[in-house]
This record gives structure tokens, C-alpha cells and sequence, in this order.
């Protein structure tokens, strides 16, 4: 009797980890989504702010031109 709840206990523990890990894993995976979300919105407002400068340059030289 003995040995069958000493298997259930270490049933019980070996599911009770691996609930651990599935919730650790996603919780990872939705820190790494975050991040890349965040990295691809820097490079968006960079791209964008580059862009911007670009086109305000040419406007300014342009007009200078003129």
C-alpha cells in the first residue's frame, strides 16, 4: 500500500512540474512576442522618421534651388 502512494505522490509531482513548464514556456513565448513586437515598432518609427527627414531635406534644398 505504501509503495502504490509513494507512486501516486511521485505521479502527482511529475504532473504538477510539467504544468509548471507548459505555464513558464508560455509565458516566455509572450515576453519573446512582446518583444518583437516592440523591435519591429522602433523600426517602423525609425524607417518613418528617416523618411520624413529625407523628404524634408529635398524640401528645404528645393526650395533653395528656386
Amino acid at each position: 500500500m505504501n509503495e502504490k502512494l509513494n507512486q501516486c505522490v511521485g505521479l502527482v509531482e511529475l504532473l504538477r512540474d510539467h504544468l509548471k513548464d507548459k505555464h513558464h514556456t508560455r509565458l516566455e513565448l509572450m515576453i519573446i512576442i512582446l518583444i518583437m513586437i516592440e523591435v519591429s515598432n522602433r523600426m517602423i518609427l525609425f524607417l518613418y522618421a528617416a523618411d520624413t527627414e529625407i523628404a524634408i531635406f529635398r524640401f528645404c534644398y528645393s526650395a533653395q534651388s528656386s
